[in-house]
């Protein structure tokens, strides 16, 4: 009976165990987009790419205000890109 109580026990804990770490990996990839606007991070990533091997930065290829929604997550994505 001891051991039935035990067995029980430790499965319990291993499940519970398990659910929590399955909702703090969701809360890690939830968190885990890049920027608040893709649109313009996507952009950024695009034109960095083009850029690889230039020797260039976010401010100096960014040609003007409004060339995206937003100029910080468009030189995030330049950077990635341009990177990888």
């Amino acid at each position: 009976m001891k051991k039935i109580i035990m067995l029980s026990l430790l499965l319990t804990l291993s499940i519970s165990c398990k659910k929590s770490d399955n909702s703090t990996t969701n809360q890690n990839v939830q968190s885990s987009t890049p920027c608040e606007d893709m649109d313009s991070y996507n952009q950024g990533v695009s034109e960095g790419r083009s850029q690889k091997g230039i020797l260039t930065d976010c401010d100096t290829y960014y040609p003007y205000e409004g060339w995206a929604n937003n100029k910080e997550c468009w030189c995030k994505g330049f950077n990635e890109g341009y990177r990888n």
